[in-house]
């Protein structure tokens, strides 16, 4: 476990450096404007960039113009209210933040909320946005709700813990948060440890799935991944708050949580595992030298497939031309269903 502590102070202190000054997000909206946001060189603030056409405005994220670190940073448009919400990792002193603000479609900000904050570090930010809407009916106007979906990996020592955010806002102001730790099945996957490696955390990916989301993670000594669908529940009657509820296991049976048997992918140095999940599919990935990925469909894992890379193939390109193929491919139920 001193590998993982070290491992940790070698991420985060490259974390305070200006090589997380090339993370650039960007969005386009429905109107055809390209927004960007990074943290410009030699500089620790947080700005977004908006062009149309020709034009081209540089804006500052409120509450980061300090010598805080401000680091990898999510944009979700939101077409029906006209918001861009800004979603980051700020840390300073003894606080390792994430922060949430929208920039509304009149361009004001709403007030930045701290979602967490404590002396633990946070990484692998992950960021979804869904949609609800209550009708109106002949007592109450209808109701558009908007909710954004995070996730990430809060790193405690030797300790990790995937922690997930449920953000409701209408009309751009926040109605409601709630923040919790994501917990794996009991009773289900590996018997024994599996040594893991020196990576600091485990997989973690999040996919918009109904008005909810699909989350997968690891957990620590294993090589399993969790499967879980949040929605978004209101707490009781006309109240203006969420929180989230399973539904489902992620692999068609119904009743809640599932953990995948182990997937025998670890990586080779400190970065973590990575994945995505697409047609209900779980792909694990190390985009390593040599890229070695693992595809979770149907109940197993299929045998782990490598691929070099070189000056001509980077692992970029890799990712892109593996989510294409597992994204055009069609899941086994579809295929069945079709017969």
């Amino acid at each position: 476990m001193k590998i993982r502590v070290f491992a940790t102070i070698v991420v985060f202190t490259l974390l305070a450096s200006s090589l997380f000054a090339a993370e650039v997000e960007s969005v386009l909206t429905s109107d055809s404007t390209f927004w960007t946001v990074s943290v410009p060189a030699h500089t620790t603030r947080l700005e977004l960039i908006r062009r149309k056409g020709e034009f081209r405005e540089a804006i500052l994220v409120p509450g980061t113009n300090d010598d805080a670190v401000e680091s990898n940073a999510r944009l979700a448009w939101d077409s029906r209210s006209g918001a861009l919400f800004v979603i980051w990792n700020r840390a300073i002193e003894e606080a390792d933040e994430i922060v949430v603000a929208a920039l509304r479609a009149d361009d004001s900000w709403s007030a930045p909320v701290v979602l967490a904050a404590d002396g633990s570090k946070r990484a692998s930010l992950q960021v979804v946005m869904t949609h609800h809407r209550e009708e109106a009916t002949e007592e109450t106007a209808a109701i558009d709700t908007t909710f954004l979906h995070a996730a990430w990996w809060k790193i405690d020592g030797e300790h990790v813990h995937p922690q997930y955010a449920l953000v409701a806002f209408e009309g751009g102001e926040r109605v409601s948060d709630d923040v919790s730790i994501l917990t794996a099945v009991e009773d289900q996957g590996l018997a024994e440890p599996e040594d893991t490696g020196a990576a600091i955390h485990p997989p973690l990916a999040m996919v918009r799935s109904g008005e909810g989301v699909e989350v997968i993670f690891g957990e620590d000594r294993s090589t399993a991944v969790n499967r879980a669908k949040l929605i978004p529940r209101k707490i009781a009657g006309n109240a203006r708050m969420w929180r989230p509820g399973k539904a489902g296991n992620g692999n068609g049976s119904g009743g809640g949580q599932h953990r995948t048997p182990s997937a025998h992918l670890v990586s080779g140095s400190t970065a973590p595992v990575q994945a995505f999940i697409s047609n209900g599919r779980i792909v694990l990935y190390t985009p390593d030298a040599q890229f070695r990925f693992v595809v979770y469909e149907n109940g197993v894992w299929s045998p782990t497939r490598m691929i070099q890379l070189d000056e001509s193939l980077t692992s970029d390109q890799l990712l892109r031309e593996l989510r294409k193929t597992v994204d055009e491919q069609v899941t086994v139920e579809e295929g069945a269903a079709q017969q």
